[in-house]
């Protein structure tokens, strides 16, 4: 039998299901392939900063699929509908007949497997599908009454439960194939111009195994805070590695579950808390897909008046809004492709409750601008804060900058490091530097800021009253 793995968010040789199984089951040789579509503007998965550092990791894999006689091929495509009609011919070309992959859960990428299932049905030829983006399918993990979860805490009670019957065992060597049914092309250049990423780390299969064998032998409760504080950080690096596909969750949890019977258990129910999140995400996504066509998961809110007013928007985008944290945040994300969850939901509130700009639009830029970019998670981020997303909270999700700033940055480090105009002022001043030193942020070129915070939340409040309102009235006549 012979096989073709088609590769998508999970280039990485180990532990992965589609080609694990596609190379014990295929003995008359196997072909992995992995597209890339010129119109990444309009994908759920990978963006242009991601492709430009996992360029290096396509590289690795193919050298290594290479030496188990599994040729990797890399094809640059118009679209994600061309996507098929590939796969069919590389399938007819090489006498292949069954496709191995991976199931995702977003809706372009589902109907894209439907349609190709449906494709090779017709000429009949197999495919099969493997659970290995999540540890609970979204089909399998239901309330009692067989619907979709849509409470993260009522969520998280069934994940458990499913976890203490879920196979986390390591998948085995990829086998090697007694004959290599075509030559491994040179890579082709990528589609796009690539920018200068001062990112902060290397987005390859190696680095996060290198890490895993780390974190594996840490004695968490034992650090000092400078091994701790490094602890942290390559913690975060692991968590980018599981969104786009190097390492796998079951590798994450196994890492995870070596930490549980340590004396400090902080730190691994914290991550474990971030896990179960990012699968709540995938699942809501894969239930709920009007989601992924830009609309409220909260169909009410779709009344709500955002703004798209451009010059906001760009002010946001580049760092230039006059208040600190948020001008911080977002050149730091611009320069790095990476900001902590804490300023990316700051970062989120401000744009929505403050700006009271259109969540959609900050929605896109994240997605342009992140490493760790992944769907699910970036909208419910985004439906979160702008309080139209499941398990939203309306009105104690208008945060004052100021105080943020205070509590994520309290000495002004990180203010300074991406606010350099800011770089010599006190930690007691820097926080609201036009409010304390109004002269000295003028001269050293800090931008005013560009609403006042104090109208703009009434203004929010309004808005938000007038929808609790309406929703009430409509509910309460039963329309």
């Amino acid at each position: 039998m012979r096989g073709l793995i088609w590769l998508r968010t999970d280039l990485r040789l180990h532990d992965n299901s589609a080609l694990f199984h596609g190379s014990s089951e295929c003995r008359d040789g196997l072909i992995a392939v992995h597209f890339i579509p010129k119109t990444l503007h309009l994908q759920t998965h990978y963006n242009q900063r991601q492709y430009q550092l996992l360029d290096t990791q396509l590289k690795s894999l193919q050298l290594a699929l290479n030496d188990l006689n599994i040729p990797l091929l890399v094809n640059i495509v118009e679209s994600m509908d061309d996507i098929p009609a590939q796969i069919l011919t590389l399938m007819q070309t090489h006498q292949i007949d069954t496709l191995y992959f991976n199931e995702r859960y977003d809706l372009t990428q589902r109907t894209q497997d439907r349609a190709t299932v449906q494709l090779l049905e017709s000429k009949d030829l197999r495919s099969k599908q493997y659970t290995d983006h999540v540890i609970a399918p979204p089909n399998e993990l239901l309330t009692p009454k067989d619907k979709p979860f849509t409470s993260q805490s009522a969520f998280k009670k069934a994940w458990q439960g499913f976890l203490r019957h879920a196979t986390l065992h390591t998948l085995g060597k990829i086998e090697k194939q007694p004959m290599m049914l075509t030559q491994s092309p040179a890579l082709p250049p990528l589609p796009w111009p690539l920018e200068t990423i001062n990112a902060p780390w290397a987005l390859t299969e190696q680095h996060g195994l290198t890490l895993l064998r780390q974190e594996s032998h840490h004695h968490w409760e034992q650090m000092d805070p400078q091994t701790y504080t490094r602890h942290t950080h390559q913690l975060h690096a692991l968590f980018a590695h599981l969104t786009t596909g190097l390492i796998s969750p079951r590798q994450f949890i196994r890492m995870l579950m070596h930490g549980e019977h340590l004396q400090n258990k902080v730190e691994v129910d914290k991550w474990f808390e971030i896990l179960i999140a990012r699968e709540f995400d995938m699942h809501i996504m894969y239930h709920f897909p009007h989601i992924c066509g830009g609309h409220d998961f909260l169909p009410h809110t779709q009344t709500l008046p955002w703004k798209r007013e451009d010059t906001l928007v760009h002010a946001w985008q580049t760092g230039h809004t006059g208040f600190p944290l948020i001008d911080a945040s977002m050149r730091c994300l611009n320069q790095t492709g990476y900001l902590s969850e804490d300023l990316l939901q700051a970062s989120a509130l401000f744009f929505t409750k403050i700006l009271f700009l259109d969540y959609r639009l900050g929605e896109a830029y994240f997605a342009k601008q992140r490493l760790d970019h992944d769907f699910g998670s970036n909208n419910a981020l985004w439906q979160y804060c702008a309080s139209t997303g499941a398990e939203s909270v309306i009105y104690s999700r208008i945060p004052q900058p100021a105080r943020q700033s205070e509590v994520f940055d309290n000495q002004g480090e990180f203010i300074r490091t991406y606010c350099p105009e800011l770089a010599e002022v006190h930690a007691t001043q820097i926080h609201d530097p036009h409010m304390h030193i109004p002269s000295l942020a003028k001269e050293n070129g800090y931008p005013q800021p560009i609403v006042d915070y104090a109208s703009m939340r009434k203004k929010t409040l309004y808005h938000f009253k007038a929808l609790n309102k309406s929703y009430k009235t409509i509910t309460h006549v039963g329309v």
